[in-house]
């Protein structure tokens, strides 16, 4: 008697809701992007989180110069060759942000613990993990050629994780019209897991190569290339089945691929204009592409003496971004002595990126209950179903600007100071146009017999059907100025120690709108029908959000000259937020022949 009351109650409030659910997202905002995507590549060798972007301009390296001009080997004092290897363990953070970063997922339960993302996570998604390995190799060919080479192996493995955003979480309480058809009341036996997996892999081969030749003492010409090869492979499954006493059985399946490719190339060339001024320029072209494709599979069955319930959503997106980065940098150095030197760099860069996005989502619900208590009977069958099609196209656009000038204050042969001043201008817009093909359908029969109020039935029926086409624009800006201090000190023949300190200051600003163009929409609800044309739906984030990040990082470390012509740099990245610990370490080996 209690459970048929229980349902009686249940359905009779799923029929008085009224809550039409049909996504206006468009697929766009599920692409996962990397800080690696249409980047180029080089070997950073002060590579630290907070220290990346400035490294180039800051430290007078051979590699990191390089990513400047291909031109810098055949400048350098390298007599024969030279061997470069660096380990780094994992960075670690104290305080996750899990704005940015997609968030765990939480299967069956009444709310998927999602929480919304940060504007920004469609421009930053997330960064990638640390390098297994980071190997350089640099030669002096002839007396005016000189050769570097560069590789990095990245491979790590770690938990799945859920994009923040998708068009309908996977919920099988809940149908096309948002209302619960799964009762709480119903009883889920408890049921061993048979089967369990939770992983996603991460791999990439970074490769580059620069060949400078040196014309003359004043001219200097160079090219490079560099390429990319960038795989992740998610994974979630969870099995559970039950066929003692009561049938029950789960299944969710979620699998998420990447695959990246790009190949950059570039040529450079240097003048030395007299003995203290230096100019330098190069261009370059990087053509790549990205594709992500998710598979989900979520069921749902169970069995009892009273009825069945089944229930099963597949989902198989497809986005793809292609496009093409051009850029060109303007370095100048002054040199007014042998002891001190100033180094500056401007940078601009235009990435075009072609958008395609697919999706195929079906979602199937049906259930059926009877019971009887002597002259009372309750009997209830229904089912669901939604489908969602779409086929999109877009585009992203995106300017950098970027500067920075560095002065480089030698006291002596013991003791040196770098100061300097980075500042970059990010602008982008993304622009996806989605047409969508959406209809719900729901349909629930009821009846049932009591000793007091006699025979009783009740029926609904909502079905909705949409042909629309959403207009999805994203703009942002981002401001960054950063400044870097670096302090080297040899404390004995055999021993150096620095230090270096960076303050950084970050200005974003977003805003999105959502047109939605619906050339049709049919609603029906218990058989009264209701049909709209040719009219918009906005939902507009203006004039926009700010964000603002003020943050200031320290690393520390020493090189030893263990055995001769062989340099060994340590460093580590504290982290003084409560505790004072170890962000991240980094171990390097230098070695000159």
């Amino acid at each position: 008697m209690k459970k048929i009351m229980a349902y009686g109650l249940l359905f009779f409030w799923i029929v008085a809701a009224q809550a039409q659910f049909s996504s206006n997202e468009v697929l766009e905002k599920q692409f996962e992007n990397s800080a690696l995507y249409f980047q180029r590549f080089y070997l950073n060798t002060f590579g630290l989180t907070n220290f990346t972007r400035v490294a180039p301009g800051f430290f007078d390296d051979p590699f990191l110069r390089a990513s400047l001009n291909p031109v810098t080997g055949a400048l350098d004092s390298l007599k024969k060759m030279e061997f470069y290897f660096d380990y780094r363990s994992e960075r670690k953070n104290n305080v996750p942000d899990r704005l940015i970063r997609p968030t765990p997922i939480y299967v069956y339960g009444d709310y998927i613990a999602i929480y919304p993302p940060d504007p920004r996570w469609y421009r930053v998604t997330r960064s990638e993990p640390e390098p297994v390995l980071s190997a350089g190799f640099r030669a002096r060919l002839a007396p005016a050629w000189q050769l570097t080479l560069a590789y990095q192996l990245i491979y790590k493995e770690e938990p799945f994780y859920r994009q923040p955003v998708y068009l309908y979480q996977p919920n099988p309480y809940y149908d096309g019209f948002n209302q619960r058809i799964f009762p709480e009341q119903m009883d889920v036996p408890i049921t061993r897991l048979n089967r369990q997996g939770d992983q996603a892999l991460t791999r990439a081969h970074l490769f580059a190569a620069y060949l400078s030749y040196r014309l003359s003492r004043s001219i200097a010409v160079g090219i490079g290339a560099d390429f990319a090869a960038h795989r992740r492979n998610a994974d979630y499954l969870a099995l559970k089945r039950n066929d003692y006493e009561n049938y029950y059985f789960s299944q969710y399946i979620n699998k998420r691929d990447m695959d990246y490719r790009h190949a950059d190339f570039f040529a450079g060339m240097s003048w030395q204009i007299n003995e203290r001024w230096r100019v330098g320029w190069q261009a370059g072209l990087l053509d790549g592409g990205v594709k992500q494709k998710e598979f989900l599979d979520d069921t749902l069955q169970s069995k009892d003496q009273y009825g069945s319930y089944d229930y099963r959503q597949l989902e198989k997106t497809r986005l793809q971004h292609d496009g093409q980065r051009y850029y060109a940098t303007l370095s100048i150095q002054f040199t007014p002595n042998k002891w001190n030197k100033v180094f500056g760099f401007f940078n601009f860069a235009s990435l075009n990126n072609d958008i395609a996005t697919f999706a195929e989502i079906r979602t199937h619900r049906q259930s059926d209950y009877y019971s009887e208590n002597g002259l009372e009977y309750y009997l209830m069958n229904g089912i669901s179903t939604l489908t969602d099609s779409r086929n999109g196209r877009g585009d992203l656009s995106e300017r950098l600007f970027e500067s920075m000038i560095t002065v480089m204050l030698n006291q002596n042969a013991t003791t040196r100071m770098h100061l300097g001043l980075y500042f970059s201008y990010l602008k982008g817009k993304k622009s996806v146009q989605e047409p969508v093909l959406y209809e719900a359908y729901s349909h629930r029969v009821e009846e049932g017999e009591r000793p007091i109020t006699g025979y009783y039935s009740y029926e609904s029926t909502y079905h909705t059907r949409e042909d629309k086409t959403l207009y999805w624009t994203y703009d942002y800006t981002r401001q960054t100025i950063q400044m870097p201090i670096y302090w080297w000190h040899r404390m004995h023949k055999n021993l150096a120690i620095f230090l270096i300190i960076n303050k950084i200051w970050t200005a974003w600003e977003t805003s999105e709108k959502t047109d939605a163009y619906y050339r049709e929409r049919y609603d029906l609800h218990d058989g009264e029908e209701n049909v709209r044309k040719d009219f918009i739906e906005r939902t507009q984030i203006q004039p926009g959000r700010h964000f603002t990040e003020d943050t200031a990082d320290m690393a520390l470390g020493f090189e030893a000259p263990l055995v001769k012509n062989t340099t060994v740099r340590y460093l580590i990245n504290p982290d003084f937020v409560e505790d004072m610990t170890i962000t991240q370490w980094w171990l390097s080996i230098t070695m000159r022949f």
